[in-house]
C-alpha cells in the first residue's frame, strides 16, 4: 500500500513538472507566438483572465499578459513574472542573441530568463 502511494506521488510530481515546463500558464488564453530568427527560441503570449472587472474596464487590451520564453524544445526558460504588462503594450522584437523585447522598456534576457525593466 505504501509503495502505491509513493508511486502515485512520483507520477503526480512528474506530470506537474512537465505541465509547468511545457504547458501554458494556469487559466490563461493563448494569443500568438513569435519565433526567433535563428529558430532557437520562441515567445508565447497569453492573456490572463480578469476577475471582477468594473463597467467599461474589461476590454481585451486591459488584461494582464503572460509571456513565456521557450527554447527550441518547447521548455520554459523565462517569463515576464516580475514585469506587469498589459496586452495592449505587448510588442515582440528579436533584437540580438542576448534578449528579446516584449514591450516598451521591457525585455527578457535569453540567458537568465528574467524580465528586465
Amino acid at each position: 500500500m505504501k509503495i502505491k502511494i509513493i508511486s502515485a506521488a512520483i507520477v503526480f510530481a512528474a506530470v506537474f513538472f512537465l505541465y509547468k515546463k511545457l504547458g501554458p500558464p494556469f487559466l490563461a488564453s493563448y494569443h500568438y507566438s513569435s519565433v526567433s530568427p535563428d529558430k532557437k527560441y520562441r515567445v508565447d503570449v497569453y492573456s490572463e483572465p480578469m476577475f471582477g472587472a468594473m463597467p467599461g474596464g474589461g476590454g481585451a487590451g486591459s488584461h494582464n499578459s503572460a509571456i513565456v520564453l521557450r527554447n527550441s524544445w518547447g521548455w520554459e526558460i523565462g517569463s515576464n513574472a516580475e514585469c506587469t504588462i498589459f496586452m495592449d503594450d505587448v510588442k515582440i522584437e528579436w533584437n540580438n542573441d542576448q534578449y528579446v523585447t516584449i514591450a516598451p522598456a521591457r525585455s527578457i534576457d535569453l540567458k537568465t530568463g528574467e524580465c528586465e525593466q
